[in-house]
């Protein structure tokens, strides 16, 4: 939140995804998972990397206009219904339990009366939801390791990305504490998740 003054939502969102990718790409090497991957597994890679670039820029548009507690507890209502869905046994509705529990805690609509907020909000836990099951499908395909999927649909992101918030992410390259901060962002967003 304190690199949009300087840098703009797009390109804190711009460097969420390079970051990351640069980080995974010589743990996991991209390239080789999206080559020996036959086509189904190629296509869920390339779905999840466009999940990942929509999901994560709707996501910064949504903290733009909305506070994060509602953006987040958004978010998890997507996957709640996913673990809904898989509910096996007691253990898990007593989990699943907490979960809504905390999401209701967290979430606080009163707040939010910004409609172009609320679609960013509901792409971004509408994709979260696709990125799970496509996560999922992936690794019921067989196409490499959960880590080596993700960096590959990382790379994928960052591709696509490239351009769309470069322009103000370029802004933060002159200081290096921004580009510090930006990278900070992608490192804990998603590297170390």
């Amino acid at each position: 939140m304190l690199l949009f003054p300087a840098i703009g939502v797009l390109g804190t969102a711009w460097f969420r995804i390079p970051s990351a990718a640069l980080i995974f790409a010589p743990i996991t090497k991209p390239w080789r998972t999206i080559i020996r991957a036959d086509a189904q597994g190629r296509a869920l890679l390339f779905g999840l990397g466009i999940c990942l670039a929509i999901m994560n820029t709707s996501f910064y548009l949504a903290l733009d206009r909305l506070p994060m507690s509602l953006v987040a507890a958004m978010e998890f209502v997507g996957t709640i219904g996913v673990a809904l869905y898989g509910l096996r046994t007691k253990r898990n509705l007593c989990a699943l339990t907490l979960a809504v529990i905390g999401v209701f805690i967290l979430i606080d609509v009163k707040r939010a009366t910004d409609p172009l907020g609320l679609f960013w909000a509901t792409l971004n836990a509408a994709l979260f939801v696709g990125y799970i099951v496509l996560g999922h499908k992936a690794s019921e395909s067989g196409a490499s390791g959960g880590v080596e999927r993700l960096g590959a649909a990382m790379a994928i992101a960052l591709i696509l990305l490239i351009s769309i918030g470069l322009f103000d992410a370029a802004k933060a390259f002159g200081t290096i504490e921004l580009v510090l901060a930006g990278i900070g962002v992608g490192i804990c967003s998603s590297a170390i998740p």
